[in-house]
């Protein structure tokens, strides 16, 4: 798998941008460096497998970078990077349309597991389906079920649910509202009334309130 795997380097510290480099080249990976100022048109150029911002100590810069892709329609996943543990920086980084969020120093076990996940996540992978607990969604077609319960559900509820599987923490309604309209969102109110009527329908099919 890491044969096939092209991945852009987003960072401006030249030890830890050779030693990340060093690991994943070691698993095959072909890695190309681009500084902050300049990924944007490395990103939209080439075709990449994944993207790796390194934050480093700059959160900021870091957080506008991953802004500036997103708004640019750069939809290869990206995985960032930061020595910042905040809770409140991985928030805003997941909602701002970054994939997964790690923190330094890396463990390379983690940072290739979680390339695998995110890989695995955004393109496919060997299944179409996600599964938690007894929630399961085809992201392909759209189909979603609650253990043996198929449940008829429009697009942008499809969506919602997705956004709320794939999460690594609870999320709000603003929180979803950012994940699922990546331009021009509604009123949050939009949400809500959306996520009330997943919730009224998977009650409606299985007797059971599962979202609260």
């Amino acid at each position: 798998m890491e044969a096939n795997m092209r991945i852009l380097y987003i960072g401006n510290d030249d030890l830890t941008i050779s030693s990340v480099s060093a690991m994943l080249e070691q698993k095959g990976m072909v890695v190309d460096i681009a500084r902050a100022n300049e990924c944007i048109e490395s990103a939209r150029q080439n075709k990449y497998t994944l993207i790796l911002l390194d934050f480093g100590d700059d959160h900021m810069a870091g957080l506008k970078t991953v802004r500036r892709l997103r708004q640019e329609k750069v939809h290869t996943p990206i995985i960032t990077l930061s020595i910042n543990q905040e809770r409140e920086v991985l928030v805003t980084t997941l909602n701002l349309g970054a994939d997964a969020h790690l923190t330094h120093p890396l463990s390379e076990d983690l940072l290739i597991a979680h390339i695998h996940a995110v890989v695995q996540r955004s393109y496919g992978g060997t299944s179409p389906w996600i599964k938690v607990g007894t929630f399961s969604l085809n992201m392909l077609t759209q189909q979603f079920a609650v253990g043996d319960v198929t449940i008829k559900l429009t697009e942008k509820e499809c969506e919602i649910i997705q956004s709320l599987m794939l999460s690594v923490i609870p999320l709000s309604a603003d929180e979803i509202l950012t994940s699922v309209y990546k331009s021009n969102p509604p009123a949050v109110k939009t949400i809500v009334v959306c996520i009330s009527k997943i919730r009224s329908k998977i009650a409606k099919a299985t007797g059971k309130i599962y979202i609260e």
